[in-house]
C-alpha cells in the first residue's frame, strides 16, 4: 500500500495501533525518530499516550504538524481507564484524516466501517470507477472524498448531483465537467446516480463514449465516482439501471447505516459537537436517547441533530445537553408518522424545505449550513434557489 504519511507515536502508544495505523497507509516511526520529544504516560487521563508528528513524505519543506492523544480519548466508558479495540480503530481514522487533510474527520469505531475505509485507502491509487452503496445520509460522499484524497493525485474533482438534471440536461453537465477539468484530467463524482431515469442513464453514457470513457481500460484521464442509495446490482437486475452504465463502476463499496455501527455513535456524536461548540458536552442520559434512536438519515441526520442542540444549548446555560433536549429535537424532526426522519424523505421539494430551515437557524450561514447537510455549496445554492431555471445544454459547448 502506498504510504501517505508517517507519524511518531509516542512511549507507551498501544502496538495494536501500529497494525491498524499501517492498515490505512500510515507508517508510525519510533519515538523521537521524527524529532521532538516523545510523550509518555504518567496514570493521569490528561496526559498524552501517543503524540502524533506528521511528516509528509517527499516534501523537501518536512511541514510537521501536531496531534495528541490522551488517555481520556481512549476510555471504555465511566472511571474505566481500559483501551479497546473500537477507541483505537477511531484514533486511527482521526489520523489518517489528519495525514489526508481532510475538513471533516472520517471516524469509524466500528470494525466493518474500519475494514470499508482500509479497503478504500487500498484503492485508492487505482484507476477503476468507484461506487460507494449505503442509506441516504451514511456517510458516502465523505468516503469517496477520502479516497481522492488519499490518491495522491493534485487533479481536481468535480462532482455532479444526479438528482438536480433531467434526462437532457445530466449529460450537457457531465460533459461541462469533464472539459472543466485541466486538460481533462482528474475525477467526476455522480452523486445519487441511482436517481437518474432510464433516459438519462442512456445519454450520461452517450457523454462518457463521447469522452473516451466507454470502458474500465478508457484512455481519458478520468476517474469515475458514484454513490448509489440502493444496490445498483439489484436494480440491474429488476431492470431499472443500466448495465452498462453501472459497469463503468468495477469497484463497489458499502456503508453500512449508522443504526448497524453502535460502537460509531457516540463518538460521532461528540466529534459532531465539538466542531459545532467546544464548550458543550453530552450527558450519558442524552447519549443513551441518541443510542435508542434509529437514525434513518444516518451520520448526516446525527450530524444536523447535535448542530441543533449546540444551537439550542446556547439558551440553556453551561450544563450538559440533557435526555430530554435530545427528545425535543428528535420530536421536531420527526415525520406526521413520527417513524421517519425528514432527512429520509428524498423528494427535491423536502429536501429544499429542510435546507432552508437548517439555513434560517444558522442566521444564513451558507458554507456551515452546507458542511451540516453534508452538501457542497453548489448544491446547497441549487437546492436552495426558488424556480430556478433548468440549464440548457448550449452552456456547456465548446
Amino acid at each position: 500500500m502506498h504510504q501517505l504519511a508517517q507519524v511518531e507515536l509516542a512511549n507507551g502508544a498501544p502496538a495494536e495501533l501500529t497494525k491498524l495505523l499501517l492498515a490505512v497507509g500510515i507508517a508510525p516511526l519510533r519515538p523521537g525518530a521524527a524529532g521532538g520529544t516523545p510523550a509518555t504516560i504518567d496514570g493521569s487521563s490528561a496526559a498524552p499516550v501517543m503524540r502524533v508528528a506528521f511528516d509528509q513524505p517527499g516534501d523537501p519543506a518536512r511541514v510537521r504538524r501536531g496531534f495528541s492523544v490522551t488517555l481520556a480519548d481512549l476510555r471504555a466508558g465511566g472511571a474505566e481507564a481500559r483501551i479497546i479495540a473500537d477507541d483505537l480503530r477511531a484514533v486511527a481514522c482521526n489520523i489518517l484524516s489528519h495525514a489526508l487533510r481532510l475538513p471533516l474527520p472520517f471516524i469509524a469505531a466500528d470494525a466493518i466501517a474500519y475494514d470499508t475505509i482500509c479497503r478504500a485507502i487500498s484503492v485508492a491509487r487505482d484507476d477503476r470507477g468507484v461506487i460507494v452503496e449505503g442509506e441516504t445520509g451514511a456517510g458516502k460522499r465523505s468516503l469517496i472524498r477520502l479516497i481522492h484524497s488519499a490518491s495522491g493525485a493534485s487533479r481536481p474533482m468535480r462532482e455532479i448531483d444526479c438528482a438536480a438534471f433531467d434526462d437532457v440536461t445530466i449529460a450537457a453537465e457531465f460533459a461541462a465537467s469533464a472539459n472543466a477539468l485541466p486538460n481533462r484530467a482528474g475525477a467526476i463524482f455522480l452523486d445519487q446516480i441511482d436517481e437518474l431515469s432510464p433516459s438519462a442513464q442512456s445519454n450520461l453514457l452517450d457523454a462518457m463514449r463521447a469522452l473516451g470513457l466507454a470502458g474500465a481500460s478508457a484512455a481519458a484521464p478520468i476517474r469515475l465516482f458514484a454513490a448509489s442509495s440502493r444496490p445498483l446490482h439489484e436494480t440491474v437486475g429488476e431492470g431499472g439501471f443500466s448495465r452498462a452504465l453501472r459497469e463503468r463502476f468495477e469497484i463497489v463499496l458499502r456503508l453500512r447505516p449508522l443504526r448497524d455501527r453502535p460502537a460509531d455513535l457516540a463518538l460521532l456524536a461528540r466529534e459532531f459537537l465539538r466542531r459545532a461548540d467546544r464548550r458543550a458536552t453530552l450527558a450519558p442520559a442524552a447519549l443513551k436517547a441518541l443510542a435508542d434512536y434509529r437514525f434513518p438519515g444516518n451520520v448526516r441526520e446525527l450530524n444536523n441533530l447535535v448542530t441543533r442542540l449546540a444551537i439550542a444549548r446556547t439558551r440553556a446555560g453551561d450544563e450538559p445537553i440533557g435526555r430530554s433536549e435530545v427528545l425535543e429535537q428528535l420530536a421536531a424532526v420527526a415525520a406526521p408518522n413520527g417513524a421517519l426522519s425528514l432527512w429520509r424523505l428524498r423528494r427535491r421539494a423536502d429536501r429544499r424545505a429542510l435546507a432552508l430551515d437548517v439555513l434560517a437557524a444558522s442566521g444564513g450561514d451558507f458554507p456551515t449550513t452546507a458542511r451540516n447537510l453534508g452538501l457542497t455549496d453548489a448544491a446547497l445554492l441549487r437546492l436552495t434557489e426558488a424556480d430556478r431555471p433548468r440549464r440548457s445544454p448550449a452552456r456547456t459547448s465548446g
